[in-house]
């Protein structure tokens, strides 16, 4: 005599042998829980220092106050910092006690450029040379011998 599960396990067997293959009786569909993602909201810095702003312009988007309001600056209702006045960006940073600490702040400021001392824009100072530009320039007016390709090394933009 033969065990009950033997008998239900013997066409089991003899189809494996056979190379039979049950079929699933429906179709893979995958998951349907992924595939969407939240639109960008564009935050961060929008003007940066020494840049000239004008009135009502957006100098940074942010959640909550990562960085506080100054002089010529306010504030909208989802904190993003307008300028008030037109003028130049101007970056500070300040202590504030935060539960018996102080922390670092950055206040963001617009300085009104109006009158003699005002501050420079950005694109009114001397453009950036980086060290190893300025470098080969001075040995040049040094009247160095610099080889037959020097100038090659010297960006076209700041090649005067």
């Amino acid at each position: 005599l033969q065990p009950s599960w033997a008998a239900a396990a013997a066409p089991a067997a003899a189809a494996a042998l056979l190379g039979a293959v049950r079929c699933a009786t429906k179709k893979a569909g995958g998951s349907s829980r992924n595939g969407r993602d939240s639109e960008s909201k564009r935050l961060g810095l929008k003007r940066h220092g020494g840049e000239r702003v004008t009135a009502n312009e957006i100098l940074l988007r942010q959640r909550g106050m990562r960085v506080h309001p100054g002089e010529g600056v306010h504030r909208g209702k989802d904190f993003t910092l307008h300028a008030s006045v037109d003028g130049v960006v101007q970056f500070t940073w300040y202590k504030q006690p935060c539960r018996g600490k102080l922390r670092d702040r950055a206040r963001i400021n617009v300085v009104p450029y109006e009158g003699p001392d005002a501050p420079q824009p950005r694109s009114l100072r001397e453009p950036y040379v980086p060290r190893h530009i300025a470098r080969l320039k001075q040995r040049f007016v040094d009247g160095e011998d610099l080889g037959p390709d020097y100038w090659k090394k010297i960006p076209k933009h700041l090649r005067a």
